[in-house]
């Protein structure tokens, strides 16, 4: 019997009847123009890998197909055809055959056939080789047990292994501290002196409550005490941590001008609609020889008496450009810079409500915790722009969410802090990292910043290690 495909379209189809074939024995005609490419990866993942073991002919036409082989019986098959195959007398081998393939292609067993392992389960029943299948999936069952014991076993000589390295390690490092008799006792008195740091800062808390208004002062005695200005710091502090989102200095410093002449205008206390030529060169003057005093005082060259006298008179036109020095650059979010003795004057000018009214609502402006790098004498303060987004005022992200901080360094050998943070901050973490790529992200302890880092990418998980000097996350 052989089986003829007139003009196929669908791949899978064809691939399933070549299948069926490939078991039966059968040859398959295949009757062009065809709707698909024979080596295409339908028909191939139809077949599997029977398809090349089919006894297959293709023909241009049906007229090709009758010449070379006629006289040949062709029963022709079609779903608008209007008899049943039921109806037609067969021949008593077609008939039978006919039969087998109605069994194994049932309303749904045709779906199994689809399976790989259905095929080689069919093939090799009708080999006859089910005894042999079944000795062999014994044999394998064992073969992979006697592998699992294996594994167990060499894992076990792996972990072994590992432990001894660690533990060899371990003596190394205290071979290398060189531990001293008794320093054990001297570091456990030491944690105790420690531990009760907290428990006093609570009880001096307490009695400051009790006769704040009675008493300016109390003395506080600590004997045995080997670090009183350590445990000062440990009683005042209250640092709070915070992470806050940055403006660009692009965005702010042009604004800065605007700044200096509102001020200028409520110092003054009147506003001029007019200003004379010779007057404003006078002024552009004085502003310029003010500028290059400041920016001497940058750079930490000297500044002679006649510079200082400049400075003098053009902080009356310029208030605030005469003490702050812009950053030119509107690169990241420092948006300008001044001397140490200045900070006061940029401070109070700035909190000027003739000043807030010409600055963004959001802007939050806070000094860097140290002097610039590039500024050797230590005299010259980074201001950076701070952006408050959230609506109370406070940071997106405070300490609160830290769980875990150490002291560590970073590729560079720069001073750093290694933090991890709970399940809701590692996710405030993430949307804030996120929605800052390329953008700062500064650092503020107790309203002073400490660093302010590019967002290169998220940063998932909570755990972060932050420099305590400008760079990147």
């Amino acid at each position: 019997m052989h089986i003829i495909l007139h003009q196929p379209e669908i791949p899978a189809n064809t691939g399933n009847i070549g299948r069926t074939c490939v078991a039966t024995g059968t040859s398959l005609h295949l009757i062009e123009p065809l709707g698909f490419r024979l080596n295409e990866k339908e028909i191939k993942r139809a077949g599997m890998d029977y398809w090349e073991h089919l006894d297959v002919t293709r023909y241009v036409n049906f007229e090709e197909f009758k010449e070379k082989h006629p006289g040949a019986k062709i029963w022709m098959a079609t779903t608008k055809a209007k008899h049943s195959y039921t109806d037609v007398s067969f021949g008593p081998d077609l008939a039978s055959f006919c039969n087998f393939l109605i069994d194994i292609h049932g309303q749904h067993e045709h779906q199994s056939l689809m399976r790989v392992s259905e095929h080689r389960k069919f093939l090799d029943s009708f080999a006859g080789l089910d005894e042999k299948v079944e000795e062999f999936t014994a044999l394998y069952s064992n073969l992979v047990a006697k592998r699992r014991n294996l594994d167990e076993l060499l894992s076990d000589d792996k972990t072994r292994a590992q432990k001894i390295d660690v533990l060899t390690f371990s003596v190394k490092e205290i071979e290398d501290a060189k531990l001293k008799k008794g320093e054990d006792r001297e570091l456990e008195d030491e944690e105790k002196r420690l531990s009760s740091f907290e428990k006093l800062y609570e009880d001096i808390d307490s009695i400051c409550q009790t006769l704040e208004g009675s008493m300016g002062r109390i003395m506080v005695e600590l004997p045995g005490i080997k670090e009183p200005e350590r445990v000062r710091k440990l009683l005042q502090g209250s640092a709070n941590l915070e992470f806050w989102e940055t403006f660009d200095a692009k965005e702010i410093t042009p604004l800065l001008a605007s700044a200096d002449s509102r001020a200028r205008e409520a110092l003054m206390g009147t506003v001029k609609d007019t200003v004379k030529a010779e007057a404003a060169e006078a002024v552009a003057e004085k502003t310029l020889s003010a500028k290059d005093s400041l920016t001497a005082k940058l750079k930490g060259e000297s500044v002679d008496a006649k510079s200082d006298a400049n400075i003098e008179k053009a902080k009356k036109e310029h208030p605030l450009l005469s003490v702050l020095m812009p950053n030119q650059s509107g690169r990241g979010c420092i948006v300008g810079y001044a001397d140490y003795k200045d900070t006061a004057d940029v401070n109070r000018i700035l909190g000027m409500k003739e000043v807030k009214a010409v600055l963004p609502r959001d802007l939050k402006l806070m000094w860097g915790v140290a002097a610039a790098d590039f500024d050797k004498t230590g005299h010259v303060f980074e201001l950076y722009a701070i952006r408050s987004t959230e609506r109370n005022g406070r940071a997106p992200l405070e300490g609160d969410v830290v769980t875990d901080a150490t002291d560590t360094y970073d590729e560079y050998h720069r001073p750093a802090v290694s933090m991890s943070m709970n399940t809701e901050g590692a996710r405030r973490w993430a949307q804030l990292t996120k929605q800052n790529i390329n953008k700062a992200i500064a650092i503020v302890l107790d309203n002073y910043v400490y660093s302010a880092p590019n967002v290169i990418n998220e940063i998932t998980g909570g755990n972060s290690s932050l420099s305590l000097v400008t760079s990147n996350f």
